[in-house]
Order: structure tokens, then C-alpha cells, then sequence
């Protein structure tokens, strides 16, 4: 039989290879979690090591001498340098931990070396939550975790003597018995702000708005169905129609791309609102981007190391790496900015170059026939309503002049299209606008009664400024197709496009399915994943502990502790209780003691019979006795149907016997 046919036959491989080849499992088991973040080449080095070892004991081949090996963790390290550019960081330490426990395998032989790649895949399997701590992840955790345990146990209670189902089933019940004590540290540990055992994955690609806007940007966001973030009210949300977040405030325009700018002051102008505000928690996904999407106009917020830009964007002091709440208090009705310096004035006001000269002349033309600037925005607007512009996903390339190309050959686009074009005309004729990219809707989840924002629902609108109103959300997108802010992007696009959750909206079961599965989501990431000290003080506020601090937690832990022990111990302690002996058993025992008083003790290799016959010849008196209480236990020990009687006499023996 061939070589390696021969390999696949598991059965006839030798114990000590099977082992290995539960190890080779349990290593792949805590590596494909990784595949995703890993280049591809590490996953296949690392599973050819296995094979690799593999074929050496199942034909009792000899290991790679000591200087292949070390030349092989070298070029591992240094590719590993090369790729990553450091050794530091989550994903060149993954990288690394990987290919040293493929080089490990290759020198193993002995309990120890396998006890080594047991910890290795532990930490292999567990930095996976430095990456995501996703609902879904967490069975393969649990379902891995428990097969490297039963690994370790099956290795060191002697392999092939305890079976592997039994090893499974010790380290199942092992697990279980820890879930109290992983629950009681979970809610009494005091938490510190943040997730501080999350590293940023710099390396890792996000889907999301950034801080410059070109023609087709934000339509390539409206094919994504990735969860942005998810708003539960206190009370009833705003309607569909004012669900603008505003996310980043665009001011630099080159005549293609709009841009962020990057000297804005940090003191906002002030906020007139009216009674019309909202209260939210948000639980925002990471975006690997520091701004923080806000219903329209932020009053307050929770956000420890934040600040709020002259133009309302809320920034985190640092990109958001991890899954984070914010408790917002924000206002639909507002105004702000209503005197304006001359700094913001020019910055929101100016066109670079000579660049879309018709779009500039038609913009001179259209303020020279308006009373003033509210009657001009008006004008454009009825330009997009009342001429042949369309709402479309797919729009055509823009030339060198995007404006001009856009309003007088293409005239179809997206919300980004309509948002420059218009913002532009405002400029043209001198009046303050800026761009505003954000999310704009969000779908109501009926189970648990929150809002679910997906990147399909990224916008872009203007603001212009004007005389004694301040700055005015003003949505050129409801001009054109006003379907898409009052019912959401599909009804906005044309019949043959397709869109993301399309297939889902029409079928009833698939959409309920997904409503539920992204209920169940939530209350993971919001209850447990992010489970903060405000949470932690909620709960044990419900165990009569009001503002408990950081002692009063330590007590209660320390108090648990005790508790949970000493109910294992009472538990453990019951299980592994003496059994009651054999009443014949404890007769015979109580004998021997007597005997042994008078001077004769049991050999420890003699029996009842020549026990007892030894004892009647020393003890001439008793040898009647003796014989008699011989018979009555060999009769009460060996046969199945002794009688009751039988017992009492020879108690009765035993007690009369002289001590």
C-alpha cells in the first residue's frame, strides 16, 4: 500500500500518533479563527509542519536534526519581521505565536512538549477576542476550549488507558463546575473605564465613512449591510424623516473631492434649541475612525476623553478600536452659528481654481433672479425637482469638471452627487455651505424595540449658513427622491439595482430571522461584552448594594468566594463520604481488635480460616467459640441466601468473646 494512503488509515497508525494527531487537531481547531487576520502563507507552513510531523511517527522516522530546526525558526521569525514590519502588535504576535507552534511540533516528543502546545493553542484560541467578541464566536470558543482540556486530560491520565469519551466528559463537568466562579468574577471584578485587554487592529480593513467624500463614495457604503451602530431610545424615537447622524463635517473642496478640514477650532458656537430633544444609548461597532455619528445636534454626552469640534462632529480622543456605548441627550430642533466670523466665513465660502466655470456661471445667474439667500436655495432645490435629474445607485463617471458634468450631461447620481452639486452652487454664489456625511434612518427592530444603523444607510446632505438663522441642515436627496429619507434606501433605487437586504425585506421569514438573530447580537454586546461600571453598579443596586464602591465590591468578592468554596467543599465532601462498610465486615473487624489485645494479630498474609484456627490454638478456652464464629462468617461472607439470624449470632459471639 502506498505511502501515503497508508497515512489516512488512522486506525492502524501506533498510539503514540494518534495523540499527536489530537494535538494536530486541537492546534488547527485554535488556529482557524485566525485564518481571516493571518497572510495566507502561515496557515499552510504551520499545517505542513503538522503533516510533516505526522508522517515521522507513524513511520518511526527520525526529527529534524537541531540545526534544521533552528535555521527554520529563524526564517520564521524573520518572515514573520518582514510581513509585519515588527514583531510587536496583535497581529504579528498572532503571526509569531502561530509559526513557533509549528516549529514546536517538530521537535516534540516527550508529555512536557505536549503540555506546551496545549497552553500555545489556549492563547492561540483566546487572542481571537482581542479581535472580536462576537455572539457567534462564542459556541467555537466554548466547543474548543472544552477539546483542549479533554487533550491536556487524556495525555496525562496515561492516554490509552482512560478513553477519550471519558476524558470528554471530565473535562465538560470541569467547565460547568467553573461557570459559577467565572460569573461571580465577571460581575464583581470593579471595572475600569474602556475594554483595556482590546488592542486596535491597525492592520485590519473597516467599512465606513472616512474624512473626505468623493462622487460614488458613499454608494459604495449603500451595498454594505455591516451594522454601523444601534440606538435604543428612552421613549419614542424621532420619525424616519428627522433621523439625520451627523458624522463628519466636510469644508475643502478641489473640485472632485471634498475634504475634512483639518485646523477647525474646538470650541462650538452656541446651541439654541427648542423643547424637542432626545435621550439614547448608542452601542456603536468599531470603525477604526474617531468620530462619533450624533442624532443631528449633541447636547450632552457620555463620552469620557471626547470633544465637540466649532462644527458639532463629536471625536474620541483616539480612533474607535472596540465596540463602545454612548448616552446622548440630542436636539431635531435647533439653531446654532448664528453670528459668524470671517475665519469660517472664507473657509465655507471658497472654490479652489477655475475648475466647473458653467456650474459658477448658472449659479450667478440663478442668485441674481433671488430676493435673498432663502429664496435662492430654494431655486436649485426646484432645479433638481423640476428638470430631468435621477436617484440612482449606479451613476456614470464623471469628467475632469464633476459639477459641471454632473448638472448639465450625466444628471443622475447618488446622495453625494447632489450634496457637492448643491453646496458647490451655494459657493458659487457666495453664500456659507459645507457638506455633511452621516447616516441618515435606521431600521427599527420590533423584538427589542432599538434602531439597527447600517452602513446601507450612510447619506450625505448640505448646511448652508444664513442671516438669522445659522447654519440649515438643508437635503437636496429629498429634492430628488424624497422615498429615500421617508422609507429608506430601496425605495429610493431604480427597479433592476440590487440592494443589500433586498432578498430579506421581501421574504418575511428571512427578515424576522435576521430581526431576532440581531436581538439575541445586541444583548451580547450590550450586556456582557460591553458590561461597564455603570452596569456593574446597576446590578448590584438590584442586590440591595446602592453606589457600591471599589471595597464594597471587594468585599462582596471576597464573601462570594468563600461561599462558592465552601459549597464545593460541602458538595465534595458528601460525594466522597465514607460508604457505609459490610455489618459482617465491621463484626470481623471488631474481632480481630480483641484478638489483637490478647496478643495475636492477623498476619498480613493469612486469611479468616487459618486466621482464626491460629488464634484457637493459643487460646485453648475460646477454641469452641472461635471455631463457631469461623464457620459464621465464611457462611455470611460467601453464601448468597445467609440468613439474618446468622448475623445477630455472630455479633453476639463477638461481644461475649473477653477483651
Amino acid at each position: 500500500m502506498p505511502a501515503g494512503i497508508a497515512m489516512l488509515r488512522v486506525q492502524a497508525w501506533p498510539e503514540s500518533a494518534r495523540s499527536l494527531g489530537m494535538l494536530s487537531l486541537m492546534l488547527l481547531m485554535a488556529l482557524l479563527p485566525h485564518v481571516a487576520h493571518l497572510p495566507v502563507w502561515i496557515p499552510l507552513c504551520v499545517t505542513g509542519a503538522m503533516v510533516w510531523r505526522l508522517w515521522i511517527e507513524v513511520h518511526a522516522a527520525a526529527l529534524p536534526n537541531k540545526w534544521l530546526r533552528s535555521i527554520m525558526a529563524l526564517l520564521a521569525l524573520i518572515a514573520v519581521l518582514v510581513n509585519f514590519r515588527s514583531l510587536n502588535g496583535l497581529e504579528a504576535g498572532t503571526a509569531l505565536l502561530s509559526m513557533m507552534a509549528g516549529m514546536k511540533l517538530l521537535e516534540s516528543r516527550q508529555l512536557r512538549d505536549y503540555s506546551i502546545l496545549i497552553f500555545i493553542a489556549l492563547f492561540l484560541l483566546f487572542a481571537e477576542l482581542l479581535y472580536e467578541q462576537s455572539m457567534i464566536l462564542l459556541p467555537y470558543l466554548l466547543l474548543s476550549t472544552t477539546f483542549i482540556v479533554t487533550c491536556l486530560l487524556h495525555l496525562h491520565d496515561g492516554g490509552s488507558q482512560i478513553s477519550f469519551g471519558a476524558s470528554l466528559m471530565r473535562s465538560t463537568r470541569m467547565l460547568l463546575q467553573a461557570l459559577p466562579l467565572a460569573a461571580l468574577l465577571f460581575l464583581l471584578v470593579p471595572r475600569l473605564p474602556g475594554q483595556f485587554w482590546v488592542l486596535p487592529s491597525h492592520g485590519a480593513a473597516t467599512t465606513g465613512l472616512n474624512d473626505e467624500m468623493s462622487p460614488g463614495d458613499v454608494a459604495d457604503l449603500s451595498l454594505s449591510s455591516e451594522v454601523a451602530f444601534r440606538v435604543e431610545f428612552q421613549g419614542t424615537p424621532p420619525p424616519k424623516s428627522q433621523r439625520y447622524w451627523r458624522a463628519v463635517v466636510l469644508h475643502d473642496f478641489d473640485g472632485r473631492t471634498w475634504r475634512r478640514h483639518r485646523s477647525e477650532l474646538l470650541t462650538p458656537q452656541k446651541i439654541i434649541t427648542s423643547q424637542q430633544t432626545y435621550r439614547y444609548r448608542m452601542l456603536m461597532e468599531p470603525s477604526n475612525e474617531p468620530w462619533i455619528p450624533v442624532l443631528d445636534i449633541p447636547l450632552q454626552t457620555s463620552l469620557r476623553r471626547s470633544m465637540l469640534t466649532s462644527d458639532l462632529q463629536l471625536l474620541a480622543r483616539q480612533p474607535v478600536t472596540q465596540l463602545i456605548a454612548v448616552d446622548v441627550l440630542a436636539a431635531t430642533e435647533y439653531q446654532f452659528g448664528v453670528s459668524l466670523d470671517e475665519t469660517m466665513r472664507r473657509l465655507d465660502t471658497q472654490l479652489a481654481g477655475s475648475l466647473n466655470p458653467r456650474s459658477r456661471e448658472l449659479a450667478l445667474q440663478m442668485r441674481a433672479a433671488s430676493n435673498d439667500d432663502s429664496v435662492y436655495v430654494n431655486t436649485v432645490l426646484n432645479l433638481f425637482r423640476q428638470q430631468e435629474f435621477f436617484y440612482t445607485l449606479q451613476p456614470p463617471a464623471l469628467g475632469a469638471h464633476t459639477v459641471d458634468d454632473f448638472l448639465f450631461n450625466t444628471r443622475r447620481g447618488f446622495c453625494e452627487h447632489y450634496a457637492s452639486a448643491f453646496t458647490f452652487m451655494m459657493r458659487a454664489a457666495g453664500i456659507p455651505a459645507r457638506v455633511v456625511t452621516g447616516y441618515q434612518g435606521g431600521e427599527l427592530n420590533e423584538v427589542n424595540n432599538y434602531l439597527v444603523v447600517r452602513q446601507s444607510d450612510a447619506h450625505a446632505w448640505a448646511e448652508v449658513w444664513l442671516a438669522d438663522r445659522g447654519w440649515v441642515r438643508v437635503d437636496p436627496t429629498a429634492a430628488i427622491a424624497p422615498q429615500r429619507i421617508e422609507q429608506g434606501l430601496e425605495s429610493a433605487g431604480t427597479y433592476n439595482e440590487a440592494l443589500t437586504g433586498h432578498m430579506l425585506s421581501r421574504s418575511h421569514w428571512l427578515y424576522q430571522m435576521r430581526q431576532n438573530w440581531d436581538a439575541v447580537n445586541t444583548f451580547w454586546k450590550a450586556r456582557i461584552v460591553n458590561f461597564d461600571s455603570d452596569d456593574q453598579r446597576s446590578v448590584m443596586s438590584l442586590l440591595g448594594f446602592s453606589n457600591p464602591d471599589w471595597r464594597t465590591l471587594g468585599w462582596a468578592l471576597l464573601i462570594s468566594f468563600i461561599s462558592f468554596f465552601a459549597a464545593m467543599m460541602l458538595w465534595l465532601g458528601w460525594k466522597y463520604r465514607p460508604r457505609q462498610r459490610d455489618p459482617v465486615v465491621e463484626a470481623y473487624a471488631t474481632l480481630k481488635r480483641k484478638l489483637s489485645r490478647a496478643g495475636i494479630d492477623a498476619l498480613p498474609h493469612e486469611g479468616p480460616v487459618d486466621y482464626l484456627s491460629r488464634a484457637a490454638l493459643a487460646k485453648p478456652a475460646l477454641a469452641g467459640e472461635l471455631r463457631e464464629l469461623c464457620d459464621l462468617y465464611i457462611t455470611l461472607r460467601y453464601t448468597p441466601d445467609a440468613r439474618p439470624h446468622l448475623l445477630n449470632r455472630l455479633r453476639q459471639l463477638v461481644r461475649q468473646l473477653p477483651a
